[in-house]
Order: C-alpha cells, then structure tokens, then sequence
C-alpha cells in the first residue's frame, strides 16, 4: 500500500470527516487529497511547489499539509491533533479573548494592512499567550500554528465561527438552487 493509500484509508476512518475526496484544488494548485471536517476544509498535497509543510489559509479558511514530508502515522498525528485543537480554540470566544490580549499588550493591530504585518502581530500575540497560559507544543508545531490561526482572525476581525455558518448557508441555498433546477428541469420534460 502506497503513503497516500494508507493516509486516505486511515482519514476515511476517522471521527467526523466527510467529503474525502482526491482531485485537483485551484486553492493549493495541484491535485490532492480533500476532505472536511467539522465545516472546515483540509488539503493533503505532495508537491514541492509549497514552502511550509504545514499551514493554515486564513483568509479562505483551509488548512494544507504536505504528507511527503511525513510518515503517514504523523499525517494522523498532526491531523488528530489538529481536529481537538481547533474544536477548542477556533472559536469566535478564543478570537475575542486574543482581541483582549492584544488591546492589554497596546498591539497596534487596528491599522495594520497587509499579511506580513498581520503575521507578525499574530506570532507575537500567539508566543504571549502560550507562555501566559504554561501551554506546551508538539513536536510538529500544531498548537503554535492553531493559535497563531485564531491571533491572525483577532487581529483582522474574522468570527470563526459566523463564517463557517455563512459558508453552510451558503452551501444550502446553493444546494437548493440545484434541487429547484432539478424539479424545473423535469416538469419541462413531462
């Protein structure tokens, strides 16, 4: 059994994934193996187009792991551990509590404009609050990543949370666009 046979085949036997599915992504650029999991979206790539291994898309919300950089028992790994972390600290709670750290550091992240500043605020507020709460990482950096994930929507305004229920609403009045074509489609055939 191949590396990416033995992932899908152990994703697809994990709790609340859905939607697994291998094909090309316009989001990472290549083909690759997605799936979701509690309304978020996850990208298995192999390629060496992608600089980190490892990473969040915080404007689309997605997360890309390259597995030819792991064995597949740490792609497992990463993503189990991914999965718990996110269901506690992805929450629009976690974005208004680093909204508070920040405004108690006198971040000035109110006017910042683009990624890289986005990004070094977030890393700084996301290492504060590391070290404030004793919490300790793995060795794959999940939970300094997670984290720095909610920082970077505290720092530029994004609820978690509403904009996972916006994209199901979305997802539903698209599906029922759909049903209503489908039952439009089969009266103009009778």
């Amino acid at each position: 059994m191949s590396i990416y046979e033995e992932i899908k085949t152990a994703i697809m036997g994990m709790e609340g994934v859905t939607d697994v599915c291998y094909g090309y992504s316009e989001k990472t650029n290549c083909y690759c193996l997605h799936f979701t999991n509690n309304d978020r979206k996850f990208y298995l790539v192999s390629s060496t187009k992608h600089s980190n291994h490892f990473y969040n898309s915080y404007f689309e919300d997605f997360w890309v792991i390259d597995y030819s950089y792991y064995t597949p028992k740490d792609v497992i790994s990463i993503l189990k551990r991914l999965f718990s972390l996110l269901s506690v600290y992805d929450t629009d709670n976690m974005v208004d509590e680093m909204e508070a750290l920040a405004d108690a550091m006198k971040l000035d992240y109110e006017y910042a404009d683009d990624d890289d500043q986005w990004e070094k605020l977030a890393s700084i507020l996301a290492e504060r609050y590391i070290n404030d709460n004793h919490l300790l990482d793995d060795e794959y950096g999940v939970l300094y990543t997670v984290i720095e994930h909610v920082c970077i929507n505290a720092v530029i305004g994004f609820w978690t949370e509403m904009r996972r229920q916006a994209k199901r609403k979305n997802k539903e009045r698209k599906k029922q666009k759909r049903k209503g074509r489908a039952i439009i489609k089969r009266r103009d055939n009778l």
